[in-house]
């Protein structure tokens, strides 16, 4: 009866430690696959050729303000983006994304590099009317954007144009002129 016992104990510790034998070991830093979707909001043919997106680039920083991820529409795509994915792999968890359009990466002080502290955005400007070409620029941010890797993980950023040029006309019927 002895025996019998020992013989069942053997063969349940065989089996435990032969079922562990093929593991792949853990990986600390575990990744979500993801795929961004570029896609115009209006038809092409209802937006003036300088509204279109022409190039786009996208920066993921992490809860500490590490830049993550930079990812850009290849070099040789110039025409007007319509509808485009780009799949992309990022470690897992919560981050701020900025989303540019029509603005090349290092403008006026607007460049995301791997690894370092995202650039303070608010000392980015602009001094002159063309400096980027004739495409009208665009930006947009979304903070807490969670990537769990999950089937259906998704988020929506919209770019917004950057700025408009106005023109203010202020008359009066006064007998004296306007200051």
């Amino acid at each position: 009866m002895k025996i019998c016992h020992i013989s069942i104990l053997l063969t349940i510790i065989a089996l435990i430690l032969g079922s562990c034998a093929s593991d792949e070991p853990s990986s600390s830093t575990e990744t979500a696959t993801s795929t961004i979707t570029i896609r115009a909001r209006a038809p092409q043919g209802a937006a003036s050729d300088n509204e279109l997106i022409r190039t786009w680039w996208m920066a993921f920083v992490d809860g500490s303000g590490v830049v993550k991820l930079v990812i850009e529409r290849p070099s040789d795509r110039t025409d007007a983006v319509d509808y485009e994915t780009f799949d992309f792999k990022i470690d897992k968890g919560v981050y701020t994304v900025y989303a540019f359009a029509n603005i090349p990466r290092g403008t006026s002080g607007i460049d995301f590099t791997v690894g370092s502290q995202a650039p303070d955005l608010s000392a980015a400007r602009w001094s002159a009317v063309g400096v980027l070409g004739d495409d009208i620029p665009m930006t947009g941010v979304l903070r807490n954007v969670v990537l769990s890797g999950k089937t259906g993980d998704s988020f929506t950023i919209e770019v917004v144009r950057l700025w408009a040029k106005m023109c203010f006309e202020f008359t009066t019927n006064a007998s004296h002129p306007v200051t």
